[in-house]
């Protein structure tokens, strides 16, 4: 008896241990069709097993279009024109101190939804064409950086003090923005002129597809500098595909149910489970 349920406890092991291996082949294969292709919103077909990257508004071209402002925080809300029935819009909240951006998106849903989405935060810095992709749930975080930069801004005024939107007077501009890889980008912008010129709306094209940025319940505040650099309890991983992994690792890790004997857990690096008192 006792040598049938080693024999049952080994194989069980080994199907778990086949299981995670499993998991991390098809995490790599997936992280690396990610480089393949371009993010535009840090998601993937789905919004699942792509290494999480900051939105195109924080790390693209239309990130000089919102650090040009000693700083604010508001809710933005971006909108990509060719893949709405695709994806839905990207929304949370925006942190902006100069060249410094903080993006917390929203995620909709339970508690452990939410957990799911890997509660993904990302800082970015402008000048340095850096920053960091923070995980709320994995309490860890991991530089990102990009190798385009912006090298020209061309600007014109369309309307001064005419256009009206979400309730602010705006002056609308025409912004070219030529980047050092040599593609260029053209957006129309409206700056609310009672927001010393935070743009309330952005539309253009970028990456090659349509987009509509929005920002709403604008607040003129620096935020503290503190904001803008990971805490310091998380857990730093090398890069954003290392934290990713460990994610679904941990979400895909295989617990014995309760009624399994004690040893089996602990066997398999499980705490064992509460007696009750």
């Amino acid at each position: 008896m006792k040598n049938q349920r080693n024999k049952s406890l080994k194989l069980w092991r080994v199907g778990a241990f086949q299981s995670a291996a499993a998991v991390l082949c098809l995490t790599a294969m997936l992280v690396g069709c990610a480089h393949s292709r371009e993010q535009s919103d840090g998601r993937g077909m789905g919004g699942a097993f792509l290494p999480p990257m900051p939105p195109s508004f924080e790390n693209g071209p239309a990130v000089v279009l919102l650090t040009n402002i000693a700083g604010f925080i508001g809710k933005v809300v971006l909108a990509n024109g060719g893949n709405l029935d695709l994806e839905p819009p990207v929304s949370g909240q925006l942190f902006v101190g100069g060249d410094k951006l903080l993006f917390a998106p929203e995620v909709s849903g339970s508690k452990k939804k939410r957990a799911r989405a890997g509660g993904y935060s990302f800082i970015w810095d402008a000048a340095e064409n850096r920053g960091y992709v923070l995980s709320e749930a994995l309490q860890g975080y991991a530089p990102v950086s990009s190798n385009r930069s912006v090298s020209n801004i061309i600007s014109r005024v369309v309307t001064l003090s005419v256009d009206n939107v979400d309730g602010h007077r705006c002056e609308q501009q025409e912004v070219t923005v030529l980047s050092s890889d040599g593609s260029k980008a053209v957006f129309d912008v409206w700056r609310a002129t009672d927001l010393k010129g935070v743009p309330v709306q952005i539309t253009g094209i970028m990456n090659g597809n349509p987009f509509k940025l929005s920002l709403s319940k604008i607040r003129l505040e620096i935020p503290p500098a503190d904001v803008f650099v990971p805490p310091e309890a998380f857990t730093r991983y090398e890069s954003a595909e290392a934290l990713l992994n460990e994610l679904l690792l941990r979400q895909h890790n295989i617990r014995v149910p309760a009624s399994r004997e004690t040893d089996e857990d602990q066997l398999m690096g499980n705490p064992p489970p509460r007696r009750q008192q």
